[in-house]
């Protein structure tokens, strides 16, 4: 649908509703828009959406009035008279853009309030809420287009966790590790698909993986709505991101099967901040005054908002909305970089080199698994990293209008930082793929040539056993032979020869079952049946 579609001029939040129920169920391209127009019905008709009337979003929605000539704080919006007093105080005439966090699982009736106030298209929810529509859809998601990028891209997030007990995994194989952290993670899907007790502000996660008994990593995705107008001001952003309350407080998913499973911090930026003690004071205060409670699972991208852009030029953020969103791209290379020093550190323990102690062909097969989960992990990062770089270069390079040449020399700055930042993980991700490669190509070489070794070993015990059955067959033959009851030893009324009558046509016949064709052997039986048929329609 396109931005200003007759969808999008609806009167109300309800009346939103509405006409993408309609459009959902009655356009022939309405279908994919089912899941997400069943999700803000089937939340929000217990209560009234109007605009009159306010719902507490327990911190989980977040205001920024960016102006030019003040730096702004970020705000927590309660409810919507919160919104409706910001927009309309004698503040808002000087504003130039608006930057809006929703944290965690979105309400259904902030996305039908927001979509109706900011004429936000449905497709940005329903791209946002893509695992809604994963219950018996019959319908496959729409890809991403670049062109679709000029006022919506997504962000894949990585966070890496583990665990100190390593105890807990002596009676599970990397291998099991791994198959119980896709099957644990298909129902935590199906739970989030049905969307039945998830509250506004729970964390959802995308994808959980098992690296080794030590680090697991989640993925989140946060996906950024962005609409400037030239003519019109200000410009809008929303910023869905899918963290939100700590990972161990509701909805435990398979991250927490385990002891003692905690979250890595990801530091945001070079960490200069750390030296002005007055800045941290004034900026941050105290982390419970923003809600922000130390726990196993807490993870930095939820606190993104807790003194966002500080560090950046309000001009900067007034004139290039791209610019204002610039510490989530700082995040994002923060956690790449971190989720890439582990498969480094994975990866140099199952290279060999010289220096690596002797292993056994179990050994071998066991980093040959490593390698490869670790391969198509780097491959999925290769395809998120592209598309951040595709979305830099693609904003951050605009014509966008400055007020001088210090702001436009900012933000270029800022711009070609992050372009910087994410070719060398491009690079890095590349490189370790090439050292996978490597490795995996020894590996299997060295796993073949244990596997031969085994085989000449195997035949070597083969051939000393028939060294010894060659020696003691004759003399059990000839034991056997003597012992028998015949007329010519004096034991029976039989002549020895009846021995050689039997046993020649014996011989005769094992000889032919040995070298007969195995494939004549296995048609054999449909050749009698054929002629059994033959033979029965004759008669």
């Amino acid at each position: 649908m396109d931005q200003h579609s007759g969808i999008m001029t609806s009167a109300s939040a309800s009346d939103y509703i509405r006409r993408l129920q309609h459009y959902s169920r009655h356009d022939k391209n309405g279908n994919i828009y089912r899941p997400l127009a069943n999700f803000l019905d089937t939340k929000t008709k217990k209560m009234r959406i109007d605009e009159s009337v306010d719902e507490p979003s327990e911190r989980c929605v977040w205001y920024m009035m960016v102006q030019s000539n003040i730096a702004t704080d970020m705000v927590p919006i309660l409810s919507l008279s919160d919104l409706k007093s910001i927009e309309s105080s004698s503040n808002f005439s000087a504003c130039s853009g608006r930057l809006i966090f929703l944290r965690g699982f979105p309400s259904a009736k902030w996305l039908a309030i927001l979509g109706h106030l900011y004429q936000v298209t449905p497709d940005v929810w329903r791209r946002h809420l893509d695992f809604l529509s994963q219950i018996g859809e019959g319908f496959f998601q729409v890809t991403s287009l670049p062109s679709w990028r000029s006022h919506v891209f997504h962000l894949r997030i990585c966070s890496l966790g583990g665990w100190r007990n390593h105890w807990q995994f002596i009676k599970h194989s990397i291998e099991h590790l791994h198959r119980m952290a896709a099957r644990d993670m298909e129902s935590y899907r199906a739970s989030l698909g049905r969307a039945d007790d998830w509250k506004q502000g729970d964390s959802v996660v995308r994808r959980y993986m098992i690296h080794d008994k030590t680090y697991f990593s989640i993925e989140q995705h946060v996906t950024v709505y962005m609409y400037h107008d030239r003519d019109t001001e200000p410009w809008t952003i929303i910023v869905l991101s899918d963290c939100g309350d700590d990972l161990d407080t509701k909805h435990h998913g398979p991250w927490v099967r385990f002891q003692d499973s905690k979250l890595f911090p990801t530091p945001r930026s070079d960490g200069d901040e750390l030296l002005n003690t007055a800045s941290w004071k004034q900026d941050f205060g105290n982390p419970n005054d923003h809600g922000l409670i130390e726990a196993k699972l807490s993870q930095s991208l939820s606190e993104i908002h807790v003194g966002y852009g500080k560090k950046l030029d309000p001009e900067g953020m007034a004139h290039n909305p791209f610019y204002a969103i610039y510490e989530i791209f700082l995040q994002c290379a923060s956690a790449e970089c971190q989720i890439l020093d582990m498969v480094t550190t994975m990866i140099e323990e199952h290279e060999i080199g010289q220096s690596s102690p002797k292993k056994d062909a179990a050994d071998y097969e066991a980093s040959h698994t490593q390698l490869l989960h670790f391969q198509g992990f780097l491959e999925h990062r290769v395809e998120s990293l592209r598309d951040i770089l595709d979305i830099i270069r693609t904003h951050g390079k605009k014509p966008w209008a400055y007020p001088n040449e210090r702001v436009a020399e900012t933000v270029g700055k800022a711009t070609d930082k992050l372009i910087e930042d994410f070719e060398y993980l491009l690079r890095r991700v590349h490189n370790l793929l090439r050292r996978i490669e490597r490795t995996i190509s020894i590996s299997m070489s060295l796993i073949n040539m244990e596997q031969a070794k085994r085989s000449i070993d195997q035949n070597m015990t083969l051939f000393r056993f028939t060294v010894v059955a060659s020696i003691y067959i004759p003399l059990s033959f000839t034991t056997s032979f003597f012992g028998m009851n015949f007329l010519e030893f004096g034991q029976g009324p039989l002549s020895i020869w009846v021995f050689f009558v039997a046993s020649v046509p014996i011989f005769i016949l094992s000889i032919f079952g040995l070298f007969i064709k195995r494939a004549w052997i296995e048609q054999l039986p449909a050749r009698l049946g054929n002629k059994v048929t033959s033979w029965a329609l004759r008669d």
